[in-house]
C-alpha cells in the first residue's frame, strides 16, 4: 500500500498551474435514494443517483492566482494529488474570499470554493 504526503501537490488550469496554492479540498458524493418495500425483509434498499461534487482551493495571493480562480469563472481544473496524478473536474469557481492581516502582517491568503459542472475524470489509480 502506497501512500500519499500532498508535498507534489498542485491545482491547474488546462496546462497553467494556479500560483502559489497551499492545498486543495474535493468533496464528492452521490444522490442515493434508500427505501422500504414489501421485499427488503425490514430493511431499507439504496439506489446511486446523480453524482455531484464542491470543493475548495487555497493559497497565498498574488494577482495570477487572483485572476484565474474568480467567482463565476468556469474553468477544468485539474487536481494533482502528487507529481503524475490528478482528478480533472469540469467546475465553477462559487466563491472567492481574499484575507488580509493588518495586525502582524502576514502573507495575504485566498480560499475559491467550486462546484463541479459535469463528470469529473478520476486519477488512474482509482
Amino acid at each position: 500500500m502506497a501512500f500519499e504526503t500532498g508535498k507534489n501537490g498542485t491545482v491547474k488550469i488546462g496546462a497553467v498551474a494556479v500560483a502559489l496554492v497551499t492545498g486543495w479540498e474535493f468533496d464528492k458524493s452521490a444522490e442515493t435514494d434508500q427505501f422500504g418495500s414489501n421485499e427488503s425483509a425490514g430493511y431499507k434498499s439504496a439506489l446511486a443517483g446523480t453524482g455531484h461534487g464542491r470543493g475548495m482551493i487555497r493559497g497565498k495571493l498574488n494577482t495570477a492566482a487572483a485572476m484565474t480562480v474568480l467567482e463565476g469563472t468556469a474553468a477544468t481544473l485539474l487536481l494533482y494529488v502528487n507529481a503524475t496524478e490528478f482528478y480533472s473536474v469540469p467546475a465553477i469557481i462559487q466563491n472567492f474570499k481574499a484575507t488580509v492581516d493588518i495586525d502582524i502582517g502576514k502573507a495575504t491568503t485566498y480560499e475559491a470554493t467550486f462546484v463541479t459542472n459535469g463528470a469529473w475524470t478520476e486519477p488512474t489509480w482509482v
